[in-house]
């Protein structure tokens, strides 16, 4: 599977992949012929890609946006910018996801918490048994998830306090709590507890948001005052 970074090193060659299909847009040549424009995305970056019309594909594409598909993309070169004409599509369904944190879009994710994406990406790349790492994609994959997750604050007035910062704090505590466990328990044992502790602030997406107001699911926080976090 090609990342969207590593593209450049397959310029005229059909590369394979899961990517975040974000946008689709109708367009016409000045002859009239269709063909369509679209914004695949993943956790590297992103490249425009174009199905025309004598590929068959036009009615092929997902209906719904944004969309989670394997494609095949013939990657080439175009004033200087990199592009793909896409060459097979296929919606995914949950269980064919790899990886879902690789499908969260780099242009969504604050340079700030950007490294802890890729620690993220690499956790769901190693995670074992396959019912965990199942789990978690399915988790990465819920739009009430997935719509927040990189841009959340840690807090609002306390500790990780900009967009990105629940992220970078999430991935901080699972890094604690993966070294403390150490070798005294199992790979199964050390994998579950990677996992709650990446979780553990999972309600900040309805408590605490990304933006300077907060979201009116604060006020059921009783545990801290609204201005404590």
């Amino acid at each position: 599977m090609s990342k969207i970074n590593l593209l450049k090193d397959h310029q005229d060659q059909v590369v394979s992949g899961q990517y975040l299909l974000r946008e689709v847009t109708d367009r016409q040549t000045q002859h009239g012929d269709r063909y369509k424009t679209m914004r695949f995305s993943d956790c590297s970056g992103d490249i425009r890609v174009y199905a025309w019309e004598s590929s068959g594909l036009l009615e092929c594409l997902p209906l719904t946006m944004p969309a989670r598909v394997h494609a095949n993309l013939y990657v080439r070169s175009f004033n200087s910018s990199l592009i793909a004409d896409l060459r097979n599509i296929h919606v995914l369904e949950p269980h064919e996801v790899t990886n879902a944190a690789a499908l969260l879009a780099l242009q969504d994710c604050p340079e700030i918490a950007q490294p802890a994406l890729s620690k993220l990406v690499n956790l769901v790349d190693t995670l074992e048994p396959p019912e965990l790492c199942d789990f978690l994609n399915r988790v990465l994959m819920d739009e009430r998830i997935a719509d927040g997750l990189v841009t959340c604050k840690g807090s609002q007035a306390h500790h990780h306090q900009s967009p990105g910062g629940l992220l970078e704090h999430s991935v901080e505590v699972m890094e604690i709590a993966r070294d403390m466990a150490g070798d005294r328990l199992s790979a199964l044992e050390c994998s579950i507890i990677q996992i709650a502790a990446l979780l553990h602030d999972l309600g900040k997406l309805r408590s605490i948001g990304s933006g300077r107001v907060r979201p009116v699911h604060c006020w059921y926080v009783t545990k801290h005052k609204p201005t404590d976090y």
